[in-house]
């Protein structure tokens, strides 16, 4: 099976809500539930496929989200300043928590999307397309520049 990649976005609180998108930016999944763990969190999401970006909507990183990156070693994305709720309710959503998970998703995605055009390109050129979900997985995580990347899956072989 082929392994989605994937950009969380996490709305803690009581009521804790949730968002995946692929790497072009569309939602796949999204929900939401009353004290929901960080076990349960990490198996909602990664059903889905591995995530490699999580992102929050305020400018202050929450504990959950800081959990669920080192739990699934990804990257936490974060804006300069609070995500304005003005700006939120231009999403449509379910209820108020898969709409801030899915505002920080985004915003994690709208960060991170110059980067994965850039892969896209290099891998085309390179004519190492099916490698470009490792590479992807590996620059965002690990924050390892493309080239050294490519060199080091080869040397793997």
């Amino acid at each position: 099976m082929v392994r989605t990649l994937l950009i969380a976005g996490i709305d803690p609180g009581t009521t804790v809500g949730y968002a995946a998108m692929n790497t072009k930016g569309v939602v796949i999944a999204a929900g939401s539930g009353k004290g929901i763990g960080i076990n349960e969190l990490v198996s909602e999401i990664t059903k889905e496929g591995r995530v490699i970006a999580v992102g929050t909507d305020k400018r202050k990183c929450p504990l959950l989200i800081e959990k669920f990156a080192a739990k699934t070693g990804a990257r936490i994305i974060k804006p300069e300043c609070d995500i304005s709720v003005r700006e939120k309710n231009l999403i449509k959503a379910r209820n108020e928590h898969e709409r801030d998970a899915i505002a920080a998703a985004g915003f994690a995605y709208k960060e991170l999307n110059p980067l994965l055009q850039k892969i896209r390109a290099f891998v085309k050129k390179q004519e190492k397309e099916e490698r470009i979900k490792d590479i992807m997985e590996i620059v965002v995580t690990k924050k390892v520049g493309i080239t050294k990347t490519i060199k080091q899956l080869e040397s793997e072989k």
